[in-house]
């Protein structure tokens, strides 16, 4: 799966969805995706090489579990292995993110 083909999959939650960083405090729920490098380290700490993954954040005024669950069966049907979201809350905004990691 090329990362196009993980947008128009993403596109098809009824969930706004965009390519890179994207912010708007009016405007949540909405799903942020970016590529990011993660390393692989040997023991002694040198990086023996970096992988992509994709970095997948929800984005939305509390905590949404009908979204995140959503997202968890897309991905699951797809056959996307996903390590368990990171979860954030903003108090001062009213934001909560939950966080995905995976490759394609």
């Amino acid at each position: 799966m090329t990362l196009e083909d993980f947008g128009d999959l993403i596109s098809t939650l009824d969930i706004p969805a965009v390519y890179g960083y994207y912010k708007s405090e009016t405007a949540p729920a909405y799903i942020t995706y970016i590529v990011t490098d993660k390393n692989v380290i040997h023991a002694d700490g040198i990086v023996i090489y970096s992988e992509e993954w994709i970095e997948l954040k929800l984005v939305t005024k509390m905590r949404d579990l009908d979204a995140e669950s959503s997202i968890e069966e897309l991905l699951t049907e797809n056959q996307i292995s996903f390590y368990d979201p990171d979860f954030e809350f903003n108090e001062k905004e009213g934001i909560h993110t939950a966080t995905y990691y995976f490759q394609l």
